[in-house]
């Protein structure tokens, strides 16, 4: 069986070494400079892993205020995206502050042309006007639960949208309304492991296997799509895995 794409996932707190067996690509996205180190190193044992690179919205304050500089560095260095990063409104720091870390980040990407990891909860409408004035040329929002009408915008936008466990839960449905509002060119699926219980290429078969039953999908056509927009969104960064 060939390999299955994961948009998502933090495999630098998984405590299985053997975490990617089945994945290829697997976006490996790092939340700060704490563990930017964990995913370089991740990703030079192991081909198939793709390292993102940034700072999450909760860990603002963790960094400090001297960590730009080296992230940028460590994107010129490595083949690497720019994530995750993005906004909560249910977190501290302020939506302000979030806001200027995100545009600091996509500033990177679009300098160096990387894609780019983005976590947003209840704050659609302050990241659309940022990625309005930032575009970046290719994001994907992952775990993705947005309206009819903030999918359009995405897409317009070049946004992908990625979607994992949560579709598995009949209970979240607002994650299962927006996965048939996507377009089809536009759909990924993530394991976002460690979160969900058991090997991450076992997860996502059954987010693949959900998907499929909810958008009417042939079996295997969900990974199919999965592994062919995963390509389009990586670009260059796909070369070789």
């Amino acid at each position: 069986m060939a390999a299955l794409f994961d948009a998502h996932n933090h495999f630098q707190e998984f405590p299985d070494p053997a975490a990617a067996a089945g994945l290829g690509p697997a976006v490996c996205c790092s939340t700060g400079p704490a563990d930017w180190d964990a995913v370089r190193k991740l990703s030079e044992q192991s081909p198939s892993i793709v390292p993102f690179f940034g700072l999450h919205p909760w860990l603002i304050a963790e960094a400090g205020g001297d960590w730009l500089a080296p992230l940028g560095q460590l994107l010129r260095d490595t083949r690497s995206g720019v994530g995750e990063c993005g906004l909560d409104a249910l977190k501290p720091p302020s939506l302000a502050e979030q806001a200027e870390v995100l545009k600091r980040q996509l500033e990177l990407a679009v300098l160096l042309d990387r894609p780019v990891a983005v976590h947003c909860v209840r704050a659609w409408g302050p990241l659309l006007e940022i990625l309005r004035a930032s575009r970046p040329l290719r994001f994907l929002v992952h775990s993705y639960s947005g309206s009819a009408d903030v999918t359009r915008e995405l897409a317009a936008l070049g946004g992908y949208f990625s979607f994992g466990p949560a579709i598995l839960d009949e209970r979240r449905v607002k994650a299962r309304a927006a996965l048939s509002e996507v377009p089809r060119d536009r759909l990924l699926f993530e394991s976002e492991a460690p979160q969900a219980e058991g090997a991450p290429a076992a997860v996502l078969a059954r987010v693949h296997a959900a998907a499929g039953r909810l958008l009417g999908l042939p079996a295997g056509s969900a990974a199919e799509l999965s592994a062919r927009n995963g390509a389009a969104f990586l670009g260059v960064l796909a070369e070789g895995r």
